[in-house]
């Protein structure tokens, strides 16, 4: 009987020493994976060794410890606590969230060995769209880490983008596109989207079987590439087989390109910004840009040719930016030298640049968002951009969006690129507006006690055909609406017994994403008495008390031309005047506050010479007319608001007014 226990105790001992050396196998291969950064064979062993340690090893028993003695590990292994967590940061690196999160689960209590463990749970729950757990685990994570760095940060950034999130989820909300996965979508990556005329050029990583690589060299070279259908045509640029070429812009005229391309220096990839010219139908030999863009050891990338061929924008981690990468504008005339955007860069990463008609479209990881690179928008040119604006859902997910494009009239042919259905890369999607209504609202008024004036007859014109588009009137309260398909110029004439007429123009709101656009109070001048004739006007300091402005003119950004909207708005001065022959009209010139007060002086007189060139070259009489100056110094709405600039207030104080004294 002693004998036959003796032979039980030795096979029990015998597993238990089996099942520990295999545990410390595991564990020790586990280790060296991860050491190297191959997280899918690490995760392997780490699984084996987690599922071998579920069993009683020779490791807990008093018997095997004696065996195990001349075994020593040379190096020391993970202990159990950390090799769970090891295994979270695999599958989390290899972006299998539903995995990597019960193991940060496991250790995340554990905040003095795994201080990370919470916030990376958070970040894995966010991926698998938990976002109500994702955002009580990173509340806790922030409340209860102590350390003031980058993930500090981090953390309170992901709170208010869960935040975000959920407000772009709530049901029923009205979203403004449709997005949807292209046809052009090959094996590895399709992105960077872009058109050469009416033809769309993409960067992808598609093997190209036709090509003879070297011995152990990767397929997945990034070339360009012109998109037919669901095809691709490879763009024969120079080298394109063994040289990588990222994004890339071409002049409107189709005629030169503007090309990333990148190498490895020391480990790390540098691109840079190339320039190449179509000669008949072949491609030159790219041209290193000028070395003010690619500064030596630094990158520059993803460049985009303004539409009128005078500026270019990029990205660039150069010395003197904001963050990580920013975004820069150039000139494209000689000797001109790099801006940086300030009021739209962050302190992460703000790439893919695109410019259209006063709107600049972008990407960005470093601003409040739904995770990874969001797309936003902001309006106004290099000198001054407004805040930038997030597209919201569907035009951002919680994966990376980035690289948005449209054809030259800048409202066709949307494209971006996205890896929000894929686990690997970037893939090019469709994007669509959703036609809506566009409401357009104002009020008329009494110009001299400002009381809201009822049954006002009002008649919108188009400004284009000169067609009515809409007869109505305003209500009790002074008000007018109308619903229209799309905004575009109109013009609106308001009549009412006992006032003169009143005109005024208006196009789209300052941001065309809106849906209601609001315009000014219109006022009417109440006769009799019409204001006696005067061989002039004196100069008044003092708004709405002795003058009543008749209408106003806007200009763009240090401008002083006359736009079509400008001169129609004019004209209807004109008729103003002429269907009131005793009135005598100031036109006063003014100007934001950006530039010297000289300058800005020097603006206005030339904003209001222009106009009173224009009345008079109408028949306008000289002497029925006052010319007056006023620079910065009489605002109609304030240039900044607790010390932010304000492009809306700014953009109203770019004007010339045509006044007449008030009786």
């Amino acid at each position: 009987m002693a004998c036959r226990f003796s032979t039980i105790l030795v096979l029990v001992i015998s597993s238990f020493v089996a099942t520990a050396q295999s545990g410390y196998n595991n564990l020790k291969a586990a280790d060296g994976f991860y050491a190297k950064g191959d997280y899918y064979s690490a995760a392997i062993y780490y699984e084996k060794y987690l599922e071998s340690s579920k069993v009683k090893t020779a490791v807990e028993s008093p018997y095997v410890v004696q065996q195990a003695t001349d075994k020593k590990p040379s190096k020391k292994l993970s202990t159990k606590p950390q090799a769970i967590y090891h295994l979270a940061e695999c599958y989390r690196k290899l972006n299998n969230y539903a995995k990597a999160v019960p193991y940060y689960t496991q250790v995340s209590a554990n905040t003095a060995e795994f201080p990370l463990a919470a916030y990376w749970q958070g970040i894995s729950l966010r991926a698998l769209e938990k976002y109500d757990s994702s955002l009580l685990v990173l509340q806790k994570f922030s409340s209860t880490y102590t350390a003031n760095d980058e993930y500090a940060t981090a953390a309170k950034k992901e709170i208010a983008n869960l935040q975000f999130i959920q407000d772009q989820s709530v049901p029923g909300k009205k979203l403004k596109y449709n997005v949807a996965k292209a046809a052009a979508n090959k094996e590895g990556a399709t992105y960077a989207p872009t058109w050469n005329k009416d033809q769309l050029v993409i960067t992808s990583t598609t093997p190209d079987s036709t090509v003879k690589l070297p011995k152990n060299a990767s397929p997945y070279n990034n070339k360009l590439y012109t998109v037919n259908g669901a095809g691709f045509t490879k763009l024969n640029m120079p080298n394109a087989d063994s040289k990588q070429y990222g994004v890339a812009s071409f002049t409107a005229d189709g005629k030169k390109a503007f090309l990333t391309r990148w190498n490895n220096m020391n480990g790390k990839n540098i691109s840079a910004i190339y320039t190449s010219e179509l000669k008949d139908t072949v491609w030159t030999e790219p041209v290193l840009f000028d070395s003010t863009v690619n500064v030596r050891g630094f990158s520059a990338k993803q460049p985009f040719v303004s539409n009128d061929g005078s500026t270019l924008f990029f990205s660039s981690d150069m010395p003197g930016g904001k963050g990580k990468f920013d975004l820069y504008s150039i000139s494209l005339k000689p000797g001109a030298m790099p801006m940086n955007l300030q009021a739209v860069n962050t302190d992460g990463d703000d790439e893919a640049p695109y410019y259209h008609a006063g709107t600049l479209v972008f990407a960005s990881n470093g601003r409040v968002g739904m995770g990874g690179f969001d797309l936003y928008y902001a309006k106004g040119n290099t000198g001054s951009f407004a805040t930038p604006i997030n597209f919201g859902k569907p035009i951002n997910s919680i994966k990376d969006d980035i690289y948005f494009t449209a054809k030259p009239d800048g409202k066709s042919g949307l494209f971006l690129a996205s890896d929000r259905a894929s686990e690997c890369c970037l893939q090019l999607f469709n994007v669509e507006r959703i036609p809506t209504s566009k409401f357009i609202t104002g009020k008329i008024v009494d110009c001299n006690t400002k009381a809201a004036l009822a049954a006002v007859a009002i008649t919108v014109m188009d400004s284009a055909t000169s067609a009515v588009a809409f007869n109505l009137q305003t209500n009790a309260n002074g008000e007018y609406s109308l619903v229209v398909p799309e905004y575009k110029a109109y013009s609106v004439k308001a009549e009412k017994a006992g006032y003169n007429n009143s005109f005024m123009s208006f196009n789209a709101p300052y941001d065309t994403e809106s849906d209601t656009l609001y315009n000014a109070d219109l006022c009417l001048i109440p006769i009799p008495p019409p204001p006696p004739v005067v061989d002039s006007i004196p100069p008044t300091t003092t708004r709405d008390t002795s003058i009543i402005v008749l209408n106003a003119v806007y200009f763009d950004f240090d401008k002083h031309n006359l736009t079509a909207e400008s001169k129609a708005t004019l004209d209807q001065v004109v008729k103003t005047m002429k269907d009131n022959p005793s009135l005598v009209v100031e036109v006063n010139g003014h100007a934001d506050e950006k530039g010297t007060d000289l300058y800005n002086l020097d603006l206005s007189m030339k904003r209001a010479k222009i106009c009173f060139d224009y009345l008079v070259s109408k028949g306008i009489k000289v002497s029925r007319l006052q010319l007056k100056a006023s620079g910065e110094s009489d605002p109609v709405a304030p240039n900044s608001i607790n010390g932010v600039d304000n492009p809306e207030g700014r953009k109203l104080n770019r004007r010339a007014e045509f006044k007449v004294p008030k009786k």
